[in-house]
């Protein structure tokens, strides 16, 4: 599971902008990344915690630039993420553990378990977040 934001069309917006080219890059550099620092730690801190490492392998990649576009993305290795996120069925007769009577037990009944969303609530976090920023990223100060 993971979130890649992708700033595009900054060759075109930079040449019009012309001596603040570098500068105007940088500031949305910092946006791309600070908006995927604030994904990964709010997926970490909201990620269910058994063994811990699910929270372990939520990672951000270093933000890069190449031609026009500025990418940052933030991923969780873990292949299970996906299923705490957005739930999952449990079958009739499958195992599992039970924490409380420490014992393995037979699931009773097919159902679906929800999912916690974690990474959706800081992925949705994370767009109006950086909706706001890259408006003051771009705003002209000169």
């Amino acid at each position: 599971m993971s979130i890649r934001i992708d700033v595009s069309g900054f060759g075109q917006l930079a040449a019009s902008i012309g001596r603040y080219n570098n500068q105007m890059k940088q500031r949305v550099k910092d946006t791309v990344d600070n908006t995927t620092t604030d994904i990964q730690s709010q997926a970490k801190a909201e990620a269910n915690v058994d063994t811990g490492d699910m929270r372990r392998k939520i990672e951000k990649k270093p933000t890069v630039s190449s031609g026009g576009t500025i990418r940052g993305s933030v991923q969780s290795l873990a292949e299970y993420t996906v299923h705490v996120n957005y739930g999952h069925m449990v079958r009739a007769g499958q195992i599992f553990y039970d924490k409380r009577s420490k014992s393995f037990k037979r699931v009773k009944r097919t159902r679906f378990i929800p999912g916690s969303y974690f990474f959706t609530r800081a992925v949705t976090k994370g767009k109006n977040e950086f909706v706001r920023e890259i408006g003051k990223a771009l705003r002209y100060d000169g």
